[in-house]
């Protein structure tokens, strides 16, 4: 970046810029290096770290990054000896990570350090997303979390305290767990969705809003199972595990009368609804409000789904239905728009 300074025309600076993406890269390579000489434990412990930040689905914390780490497949609950230290976890990253001091983010140090990684870490980190995956699902299944539900704001906002790596691993191990990743964690993440106070507690936190308003804990989803879980991800192969267990029902309701084809549907998971039809999901329930699985795909945009549900037969008055709605819809936008 210094020589950048020392340019005295555009078409040098052109040139040096072109040149320092790869300039860039050997400078990272370099201290990946010295992240690989590093003692044997040091240099896993970066790697973790490196993989963490590239991969995760939003900005971590610190703490949560320490807890993420922290948490082994064989635990039960969250061992507060097994937190690596902060000051570790930075210096073992030979300069390549940094903490906010005001907002506790930990982050790599520049936009092209994110670069870097998205470029190598596939083959750098080959296990990194069913590592993720698998410490996203091993903290959810701790066994206090088998306590469901918190009953009040206050209850919550202690349990975001002591575990607050909760919210990220409810919302997105799916996510990470989407491909190779899933075969892996099915075993583990099947105990999880099979014990209903512990899906409870992760649906909770699943449906926290951002605006933290009076009660706002308590609205949430009730009466989700496993399946309902799932569904909603869009993990097929473990929706059909589930589905070859005893005593799950394809068409269970939550306490709004959701199955989980309609919790497939209204996220677009295509696979997962024509498993679920296949297994003998009925194809025209109705929540509380009237929603068939048709119109919570249609209002959800999603297209492929709609198709999918009209192929495999749905009634045409549930067509027709469906037209209404999205005319009236579009007649009500019209009138706002003029």
């Amino acid at each position: 970046m210094d020589s950048l300074a020392k340019k005295h025309n555009r078409r040098d600076i052109r040139k040096a810029l072109e040149n320092l993406p790869k300039e860039l890269d050997d400078t990272y390579d370099e201290a990946m290096q010295r992240i690989r000489s590093q003692d044997e434990d040091d240099a896993k412990l970066a790697e973790r770290v490196l993989y963490w930040i590239s991969y995760a689905l939003r900005p971590l914390t610190i703490i949560e990054v320490q807890h993420a780490i922290a948490a082994e497949s064989g635990d039960e609950d969250f061992d507060e000896d097994a937190l690596p230290d902060e000051d570790v976890l930075v210096s073992v990253c030979a300069g390549l990570v940094t903490i906010d001091q005001q907002s506790k983010i930990i982050r790599l140090v520049h936009y092209t350090t994110q670069e870097y990684f998205e470029r190598i870490r596939i083959t750098r980190f080959p296990d990194a997303q069913t590592s993720i995956a698998m410490a996203c699902v091993v903290y959810i299944s701790f066994d206090v979390f088998a306590e469901g539900s918190c009953r009040s704001d206050k209850e919550m906002e202690t349990r975001m305290h002591k575990y607050p790596f909760l919210e990220y691993a409810a919302t997105h191990w799916g996510d990470h767990a989407r491909g190779d990743p899933e075969e892996a964690i099915k075993e583990r993440a099947l105990k999880f969705l099979m014990h209903e106070s512990k899906v409870t507690c992760s649906n909770q936190v699943m449906h926290l809003p951002e605006y933290r308003y009076f009660s706002y804990s308590q609205n949430f989803p009730r009466g989700v199972t496993g399946l309902h879980l799932v569904a909603s991800i869009g993990l097929v192969k473990i929706v059909w595990l589930l589905l070859e267990r005893e005593g799950v029902d394809a068409d269970s309701k939550d306490r709004d009368g959701r199955t989980p084809l309609s919790w497939a549907a209204r996220n677009g998971h295509e696979a997962v609804v024509k498993l679920l039809l296949e297994k003998g999901a009925e194809l025209e329930t109705k929540s509380s409000n009237g929603q068939t699985p048709l119109s919570w795909a249609a209002r959800s945009g999603r297209e492929a789904v709609v198709e999918l549900l009209v192929e495999k037969g749905v009634k045409l008055e549930s067509k027709m239905a469906l037209v209404r709605r999205r005319c009236h819809w579009l007649q009500r936008m019209g009138t706002r728009r003029w």
